[in-house]
């Protein structure tokens, strides 16, 4: 059933509706000019400088060892068709985060497509020529921040956030290992 149409009288006597004001043209806020200017404690033209600003040295080789002790853990590596372990370098865990960051920036459907080599689908030739599929994710699955825990041990639910808070509150902008707060 529809409702019923209910007739509102104008305002006008000429039965016309009446035109809504005149608009003034948009005009933007003038700002005075500021030249850009970058004050960071490295050489902003160093993108590795600006990089380690965030991720020091320091704890991307704790990302690295912890990687390879969570690989060298026996309940990961007994699967009947799990590849052979080679230990990750310091140079694979840059490689690995920036081909994250790369997904991140050029999402596909799948994994696989950043290392696809046909011409009937985008090419990723930076991704492919840096490292292998495989061995992306064997570190995918590997990859490990905090220090890992065996299954069979019992670890509390906010182990692996405090060993990586501890780790983050040791590290000061310069990417030097120090205590923040006393």
């Amino acid at each position: 059933m529809d409702p019923p149409i209910i007739s509102v009288p104008s305002d006008s006597s000429s039965g016309q509706t009446p035109k809504p004001p005149a608009k003034k043209p948009y005009t933007p806020l003038k700002c005075p000019y500021f030249a850009p200017v970058l004050d960071l404690p490295c050489d902003s033209s160093d993108p590795l400088a600006i990089w380690e600003l965030f991720f020091p040295v320091g704890q991307v080789n704790t990302i690295r060892e912890n990687t390879n002790r969570n690989a060298k853990l026996p309940d990961k590596t007994t699967y009947k068709y799990a590849r052979n372990w080679k230990p990750i370098c310091l140079a694979e865990v840059y490689i690995w985060l920036a081909i994250l960051i790369y997904m991140g920036l050029y999402p596909q459907n799948d994994i696989e497509s950043y290392w696809n080599r046909q011409d009937t689908k985008p090419i990723h030739k930076l991704v492919y020529s840096s490292m292998s599929c495989n061995r992306w994710e064997q570190i995918r699955r590997f990859f490990h921040i905090s220090p890992p825990v065996a299954a069979s041990e019992k670890a509390s639910a906010f182990s692996k956030v405090l060993s990586t808070l501890k780790m983050v509150s040791y590290t000061n902008l310069y990417g030097n290992y120090s205590r923040l707060s006393h």
